[in-house]
């Protein structure tokens, strides 16, 4: 899931790095070079060259407005794209773009603050492999590559194996002090906790959300009911949709004597009482309704004869708040979740985590994935982004909007964590390594490490969370998350 912003050398794009010289020659000149004119004075100076037999590059006179468009690997990827969304489901293409939104806002981060240090960033893609479109804006390139698997941003001299040239030296990301240095290291991880909490916010008061630590009573608290069968117990005291079940009592003049907290309080009452008449407290538009019926029953099986009241109902979808109280709310529901997702990430990454993780793949009865309200069982496993985008889709599907929101949140949270992991190429390896040289440095002696010794390192880690990424994924496979 950790998206790259290390810089590189030139010659890994060869097929992007036209020479510079070529794509400054006015239309001019190039038509007068290919005519092929004989006279050498003419030649010389339609084709920009000195007296001794040298180049002179003509200085630009407008920024190329594109460097490039691969149109059958863009028709390619918008075929892919229609195909999720036509054959597949809409939400499933929805929850594509949105984890794509995700990664773009990544980079974002890494390339605002690289700018804003005074760094060159050379490159801004979306996508990995063989580039569809880009254009050159200043110094950067922007564009679209054919994999919609990440993003990265190429900032200059992010280690000492670069070679840079001298007056490019101190725009590069090692030349800067540590808090420069830090600042654009962690911008990817912060914009994920950003956008974790703006959406939190946005749950809280426009769509609807229940905080993590509701419990199922509060949950089951706010119910109706939606229909009332016809020619039944219901349907003789005067039910309506939208009533609400709030209680019982032993006549219309005598005082409450049971109270319901839930749907089940209410359904339980209903079904202990067959045959008996009983009156319901109803709360209708504000008001209490107090409602006579005689129950009747029916035959369960080996449950044996239960009231029944002839009503169906549904859950209500969770209140809203003001955007001040949404606000306040989101700050203390960040904070909680995660506290949670953090316990979580420790858990599942930790030696007994990996071995659960593995013992799952080679294992025949698998342990169940987090739950998607962060609440899981005595064993979690690891989901990879299949899985993640596979559930988001079935949520989107039922129509659980605010459920899938929600994944949306926990996913940046731990993409956020994830990519903090102080070990190279995560992010949290920048941070480490800055912070080594700071501690390691003098006033007059900056100290920079040996990047070159941190390969081995930086290939080991890959390999491990590779071999995990791939035992997640078979795992969602062959026993994929639910809800």
């Amino acid at each position: 899931m950790r998206q790259q912003f290390d810089s590189a050398t030139p010659t890994e794009h060869p097929q992007d790095s036209a020479p510079a010289e070529e794509a400054q020659l006015s239309a001019e000149t190039l038509a007068n070079e290919s005519a092929g004119e004989s006279a050498d004075k003419s030649v010389e100076k339609s084709s920009g060259k000195s007296s001794a037999g040298k180049r002179t590059i003509p200085p630009p006179t407008t920024t190329p407005l594109s460097t490039g468009t691969n149109l059958a690997g863009a028709a390619l990827l918008v075929a892919l794209l229609v195909f999720l969304g036509v054959y597949v489901s809409l939400t499933a293409l929805i929850v594509v773009l949105g984890l794509i939104f995700m990664i773009f806002l990544h980079e974002t981060g890494h390339f605002v603050t690289a700018r804003m240090t005074g760094m060159k960033a050379s490159e801004f893609f979306i996508g990995f492999g063989p580039r569809l479109w880009s254009f050159k804006k200043g110094e950067t390139e922007y564009g679209v590559r054919i994999l919609p698997l990440g993003a990265y941003v190429r900032i200059l001299g992010m280690s000492n194996l670069e070679e840079i040239p001298a007056e490019e030296e101190s725009r590069t990301y090692r030349s800067k002090p540590y808090r420069s240095r830090l600042l654009v290291a962690v911008a990817g991880s912060t914009m994920h906790f950003i956008l974790a909490f703006l959406v939190l916010w946005m749950l809280f008061s426009a769509v609807g959300y229940y905080p993590i630590n509701t419990t199922n009573d509060e949950v089951y608290a706010r119910w109706e009911i939606t229909r009332v069968e016809d020619n039944s117990p219901a349907s003789a005291a005067g039910f309506e949709p939208g009533d609400k079940i709030v209680g019982s009592q032993s006549s219309i003049a005598a005082p409450s004597s049971q109270n319901f907290e839930t749907y089940y309080d209410a359904a339980d009452f209903i079904r202990q009482h067959p045959s008996q008449e009983v009156v319901f407290l109803v709360e209708r538009d504000g008001e209490l309704v107090a409602l006579e019926t005689l129950l009747d029953t029916r035959s369960r099986g080996e449950a044996g004869n239960q009231g029944w009241l002839g009503i169906s109902s549904r859950r209500l979808d969770p209140p809203t708040t003001s955007i001040v109280s949404g606000f306040t709310n989101s700050v203390v529901e960040f904070g909680q979740l995660t506290k949670l997702l953090a316990g979580d990430f420790v858990k599942v990454f930790s030696p007994g985590g990996l071995q659960n993780l593995f013992d799952d793949v080679f294992g025949d009865d698998p342990e169940p994935a987090i739950a998607v309200d962060g609440v899981n069982g005595e064993d979690g496993r690891v989901v990879s982004i299949y899985g993640v985008g596979r559930l988001a889709t079935n949520l989107g599907d039922s129509g659980n909007w605010s459920l899938l929101l929600f994944l949306y949140v926990a996913v940046n949270i731990f993409i956020g964590m994830f990519n903090l992991i102080p070990l190279p190429p995560f992010d949290g390896g920048h941070v480490a390594v800055a912070t080594y040289e700071k501690l390691r440095s003098k006033p007059d002696k900056p100290y920079r490490i040996d990047a070159a010794k941190l390969i081995p390192l930086q290939y080991a880690v890959l390999a491990l969370f590779i071999v995990i990424g791939v035992a997640a994924l078979y795992l969602d496979v062959v026993d994929p998350i639910g809800v």
